[in-house]
């Protein structure tokens, strides 16, 4: 098993950057991403989807169409080494939440991840 630093960076309780485990990884990655907004990175401008962007929308079922596309888009070519399998946006509890699910593979088995925005 692999272990580095967490992704997005963070302290654990001691002040010395976190370490993350191999399964964990694409787990941050995709939080991260999905949290980024687009341009936020100075040497990667296209990067990100700018998922915030749409919480005080309308959430039409073409609306989420859309935003399903490109999360799935975006995670394929700005997070290639996370292996997506399906993107899923729904409304969340309150009235200007999302919730983003995200299946992808990890070691030959399907995970998910849940982010409300």
């Amino acid at each position: 098993m692999t272990v580095g630093a967490s992704w997005p960076w963070r302290r654990d309780e001691t002040g010395f950057p976190a370490l993350s485990s191999e399964g964990d990884t694409p787990r941050d990655k995709i939080r991260a991403y999905l949290h980024g907004r687009r341009g936020g990175r100075p040497y990667r401008p296209t990067e990100g989807v700018d998922a915030l962007r749409h919480t005080f929308r309308n959430r039409t079922p073409l609306m989420m169409a859309q935003i399903e596309q490109q999360i799935a888009a975006g995670l394929a070519n700005d997070v290639p080494t996370v292996a997506v399998v399906d993107v899923t946006v729904a409304p969340g509890r309150g009235n200007n939440e999302t919730v983003v699910t995200i299946a992808y593979l990890q070691g030959g088995e399907i995970e998910t991840v849940e982010v409300e925005v």
